[in-house]
């Protein structure tokens, strides 16, 4: 758009909408960007609920961008809005800022930040941060959007939380200092709680809770969408015993937590899960923690009486609150349906994931090989496995190893998938030595090399990694997704002195362990 100014050019590539882009080159030791500080532009800001900047990234790897707002009192870094970890992906994606609940990156305390006045904006910007080597990012059309959600006759939408926090395109802000009163038609009877954790997203990092929530509504049948499962704030878990959610007096959920589910649901829920390329982080940690439940309820005083119970304050509250007629059952549904979707999309598209470059070249499968499903190979233990390692062209043969009695030592084998082949078995053998000298197989302990998602700080981005070892007995192989596997040599002190040989069997395969 004409209104945006930058440290670069207007190029007809990577052109997302129209015949222009804006093309930034940074020499990665300074902040360049683009920037708007037309007034006519920026009075816009606070009539609009989402800004949205499409960047398309030619590097192969992420970059990291950020987001400045500054309003009439903004001076320095703390009296400004600052987002310093966006992470762009490599290609074409979109940047998107949520207006509501700005707030400013200075503060005595973390819940007590200022909020941007939108009406008074000067600046908003989005700069390359230095990364030590060149960057290049091609932004195009800036604009300004609603919340695209679809309109429903008679729904009703509250996002809970403190004040301040940020409130989901849509919604209606519902803080602990709501309280009820008739004239507003909505608000906490007794309000006692609020927080915020700001992840996954506005509507459900943060919540609130009182005695009882309650929403002036006609006489009739309606149907009631909640979630009360937010994520905890620096790392605290829910710890209630016990919890109880009533609508209109009638009991629709009850709860009880003991010390073993608590460990099992909560604490260790993710424990022996791998992260794998192409995974869907979205339905695998958020929608499968932070459900939404649906029920029914009659109204009939004029009011919708919500009352979240529970034996701790953090196992009652509320991140959000959707009701709608039963008439418009059908409409409802698509609101949330198209909620739920926006929100899935969104949180995906910002968590970017990398992977290691591939290692190597392309191999070139045997015959037997392609029969067996995958690619066997010795790797160095000083070199990683990951999803995307190749067989080296100089990789032996056998596993070689020299130790002394007592000693503890390492190797590593790799596998490159070709087809999918499920329940790859994987059996070490003993090691026969001189004189009829053995080392039992229980000297070899097998495990696998899991990844694991390693976030980059508080950014949006994470590395795909071989992080942590676990013990393995079959693997399930797919292609694009290379194995590792890590064996553990304990010689016993009393081993006669002399060379070994046994195998590590990988399905039908032998790999010769000397």
């Amino acid at each position: 758009p004409d209104f945006v100014q930058g440290d670069g050019q207007r190029v007809k590539e990577h052109a997302s909408h129209g015949d222009y882009a804006f093309k930034v080159e940074s020499d990665g030791k300074g902040y360049l960007g683009i920037r708007i500080t037309d007034p006519a532009a920026l009075r816009k800001f606070g009539l609009s609920v989402l800004l949205k900047v499409d960047v398309f990234n030619p590097q192969e790897h992420p970059v990291g961008c950020g987001a400045r707002m500054d309003d009439a009192a903004s001076h320095d870094y703390g009296s400004r809005y600052n987002d310093d970890n966006l992470v762009v992906a490599p290609g074409q994606s979109t940047l998107e800022i949520n207006l509501t609940g700005l707030t400013k990156s200075n503060a005595r305390n973390f819940s007590e930040r200022q909020r941007v006045d939108l009406g008074t904006l000067r600046l908003v910007s989005f700069w390359i941060a230095p990364a030590g080597r060149p960057l290049t990012l091609f932004f195009d059309n800036v604009r300004l959007e609603g919340s695209g959600l679809p309109k429903v006759e008679g729904l009703r939408a509250f996002d809970f939380g403190p004040p301040g926090a940020p409130v989901s395109p849509g919604f209606d802000a519902c803080t602990d200092q709501h309280v009820y009163s008739e004239a507003r038609g909505w608000g906490w009877v007794a309000p006692d709680y609020a927080t915020i954790a700001y992840m996954p997203d506005a509507l459900t990092g943060d919540c609130a809770s009182g005695k009882e929530f309650r929403l002036k509504l006609p006489n009739g049948a309606y149907e009631v969408n909640l979630c009360w499962d937010m994520f905890g704030l620096w790392h605290t878990l829910p710890t209630f015993q016990w919890r109880k959610l009533l609508l209109n007096g009638r009991e629709v959920i009850n709860e009880r937590l003991d010390g073993p589910e608590f460990l099992t649901r909560y604490y260790y829920r993710f424990e022996d899960d791998e992260d794998l390329p192409g995974q869907d982080l979205w339905e695998r940690y958020i929608a499968s923690y932070q459900k939404i439940h649906r029920f029914s309820a009659e109204v009939s005083d004029g009011l919708l009486r919500v009352e979240p119970q529970a034996d701790d304050r953090g196992g009652r509250g509320i991140c959000f609150l959707v009701v709608y007629p039963e008439a418009h059952r059908d409409d409802g549904r698509k609101f949330m349906a198209t909620l739920d979707a926006r929100r899935k999309a969104k949180f995906n598209a910002e968590m970017v994931v990398a992977v290691p470059k591939p290692t190597g070249e392309e191999p070139q499968p045997t015959q037997a090989d392609t029969t067996r499903g995958f690619i066997p190979f010795v790797s160095r233990t000083g070199d990683d496995v990951a999803v995307t390692a190749r067989p080296p062209t100089d990789a032996p043969k056998a596993i070689v190893l020299d130790a002394a009695q007592g000693e503890r030592l390492a190797a590593q084998v790799g596998l490159y998938p070709l087809a999918d082949t499920e329940n790859v078995t994987v059996v070490a053998s003993a090691l026969a030595g001189p004189g009829g000298a053995t080392l039992p197989a229980s000297a070899i302990q097998v495990r696998r090399v899991r990844n694991f998602l390693k976030r980059a700080g508080s950014s949006r981005a994470g590395n795909l990694l071989p992080y942590i070892l676990q013990d393995v007995m079959s693997l399930d192989l797919r292609p694009g997704v290379s194995r590792g596997l890590w064996l553990t040599i304990s010689v016993p002190e009393s081993a006669a002195p002399g060379q070994y040989k046994g195998a590590l069997r990988v399905g039908a395969t032998d790999i010769p362990v000397e």
